[in-house]
C-alpha cells in the first residue's frame, strides 16, 4: 500500500522562510542601499548561481555544463556593466542564449537546448533589469519598493493560503497554492506599495514622487501587476521542478533549497518593473 506523504508543517515552513529571509535580506538591503560595485557584484553572483541551478532544472547531466551556463549567463550582464551599450548588450544576450542551447545540444544530451537557452536569457534579463533600475535617479527607492512587493506577495500568499485554504490555482503544477493565497499576496503588495509611496520617499520628478491620489492608485495597480508577475514566476519554477523531478532547485541555502527557490518571484517581477519605468519615461518625455 502506497504511503501517503505527510502534510507539510505550517509552523516549520514559516520558520524556515523567516530564517532564510533573515540571512538574505540584510545582504540584499546593504547592496540596495550602497548600490555601485557591491550591488553589481552581488547581481553577478546571483545570476551565476541561478544559471547553474537552471541547468539542473533543464536536465543538464554534466557538472561542467552547469558551471559553463553560470559563466555564459554573466556575459551579457558584464557587457552591460562595462559598455552600457543597449545594442551590444542585446547582441551578447542573444549570443549567450543561443550558445548555451547549442552547447547542450552538442555536448550534453540530457539537457533541453530550448529550455536551457531560454533560462539563460531569463536569468540574465532579470539581473540586467535590476542593475538598470538601481542606476536610475531614484534607484534606491525603486528597487526597495520592488523588494517589499515581492516579499509581501510571497509571505502573505503563503500565510493566507495556509490559514484560509480553499480552491487550488493550478494543482497539477503547484498543489499547495490556493486562490486565497494568490489574492492575499496581491492585496498585500498593493497595501505595502501605498504605504511606502505615501511616505513620499521619492526625489522630485522620480516615479515615486507623490503628486495626487490618482497617482497613488496607479502605484497600487502597478504593484498588483508586479505581484501577479512574481506569482507567475513562482508557478514557472514549480512547473520546472515537477518536470525535472526535483524538490528544490539547489542546496545553496542550507535546509531551504536554492536561489531560484527564493528568487523565482524576483526574476519575473524585475523585468516587468523595468518595462513599467521605460513606459513611464516615454510618457513623461512625450
Amino acid at each position: 500500500m502506497a504511503q501517503v506523504p505527510a502534510k507539510p508543517n505550517f509552523k516549520r515552513e514559516l520558520f524556515l522562510r523567516i530564517v532564510s529571509s533573515v540571512c538574505i535580506i540584510p545582504v540584499v538591503a546593504y547592496a540596495d542601499y550602497t548600490g555601485g560595485l557591491f550591488f553589481n557584484l552581488l547581481l553577478l553572483f546571483l545570476c551565476a548561481v541561478m544559471a547553474w541551478e537552471w541547468g539542473l532544472l533543464s536536465g543538464a547531466t554534466r557538472l561542467v555544463t552547469r558551471y559553463l551556463l553560470a559563466a555564459i549567463a554573466c556575459v551579457p550582464v558584464l557587457v552591460l556593466l562595462i559598455r552600457h551599450d543597449p545594442a551590444l548588450t542585446a547582441i551578447a544576450l542573444v549570443t549567450a542564449s543561443l550558445g548555451a542551447g547549442l552547447y547542450v545540444a552538442l555536448f550534453d544530451k540530457g539537457g533541453r537546448k530550448g529550455l536551457t537557452g531560454a533560462g539563460i536569457a531569463y536569468v540574465a534579463i532579470a539581473a540586467m533589469s535590476a542593475i538598470w533600475i538601481r542606476e536610475q535617479a531614484d534607484g534606491f527607492g525603486l528597487f526597495t519598493l520592488l523588494l517589499i512587493i515581492v516579499i509581501a506577495t510571497d509571505v502573505f500568499a503563503f500565510i493566507c493560503g495556509r490559514l484560509i485554504g480553499g480552491p487550488k490555482v493550478a494543482p497539477s503544477i503547484s498543489p499547495n497554492k490556493t486562490w486565497s493565497g494568490a489574492l492575499g499576496g496581491l492585496s498585500a503588495s498593493a497595501i505595502v506599495a501605498f504605504g511606502f509611496v505615501s511616505l513620499n520617499t521619492g526625489i522630485p520628478g522620480s516615479p515615486l514622487e507623490v503628486t495626487s491620489y490618482g497617482y497613488l492608485l496607479a502605484i497600487m495597480l502597478a504593484a498588483a501587476g508586479l505581484s501577479i508577475a512574481s506569482q507567475a514566476g513562482d508557478f514557472l519554477e514549480s512547473w520546472l521542478k515537477r518536470r525535472a523531478g526535483v524538490k528544490d532547485s539547489g542546496s545553496i541555502i542550507p535546509g531551504h533549497g536554492g536561489m531560484l527557490d527564493r528568487l523565482d518571484g524576483f526574476l519575473a517581477a524585475t523585468p516587468v518593473l523595468a518595462l513599467i519605468l521605460l513606459v513611464y519615461e516615454m510618457a513623461v518625455s512625450a
